[in-house]
């Protein structure tokens, strides 16, 4: 137990350290939680009324980047996962 529990500090530190070296997938990945809420919600009519193909465009522009902001994350995990796989070994 305490060589699993040594190996998840370690995995922390190192996804801790990811995430200072590179703080925007902070902000990306919170604007990637609020896109799918407001994916969740109905538009209103206002919005229905007024936005129209502006509305299109800016909702493609939003997958678009979430995609984008998903496939750094995956990078990200599967970096810190090699690092975690590399540094176990070494033990």
């Amino acid at each position: 137990m305490p060589a699993t529990q040594g190996r998840a500090k370690r995995v922390g530190g190192e996804l801790v350290q990811n995430v200072k070296q590179d703080p925007w997938l902070i902000g990306v990945a919170g604007m990637v939680a609020g896109a799918a809420l407001a994916a969740l919600l109905p538009p209103s009519k206002l919005e229905q009324k007024c936005s129209g193909e502006a509305r299109d465009e800016l909702w493609n522009k939003a997958v678009e980047l979430s995609h984008e902001a998903a496939r750094c994350v995956r990078d990200l995990a599967a970096s810190t996962a090699r690092a975690s796989k590399h540094s176990a070994a070494e033990c």
